[in-house]
């Protein structure tokens, strides 16, 4: 039997940007968020974990406001440390589930 406590973490779909974008415009709607999408895209910065990878430099390098880079780093550390608890609740309230199944 195969249950969902034997995934990794490795097994998990990466955190969208487009996601943390979505939060970040409903946020701070006014730094428009969702215009960065398409430059983040041609980047190859398909995933949260991505960013990570960059300074702040390089994102206003790519053309993102000044403004609006130090919130966007931010959100993007703050949704992934949110997706990661979220998956570690998870993953505890499904191994729980299972352990209590018998066979």
């Amino acid at each position: 039997m195969t249950t969902n406590s034997d995934s990794t973490d490795s097994d998990k779909e990466s955190l969208p940007i487009a996601n943390v974008i979505t939060q970040l415009h409903r946020k701070y709607p006014r730094l428009n968020f969702p215009q960065y999408l398409p430059l983040l895209e041609r980047q190859g910065i398909i995933y949260a974990e991505s960013v990570t990878g960059f300074d702040e430099e390089y994102f206003t390098s790519l053309g993102i406001a000044e403004g609006a880079v130090k919130p966007f780093l931010l959100g993007v550390r703050k949704a992934m440390r949110r997706e990661k608890k979220w998956a570690k609740v998870s993953n505890k309230e499904n191994h729980s589930r299972f352990e209590s199944v018998e066979i």
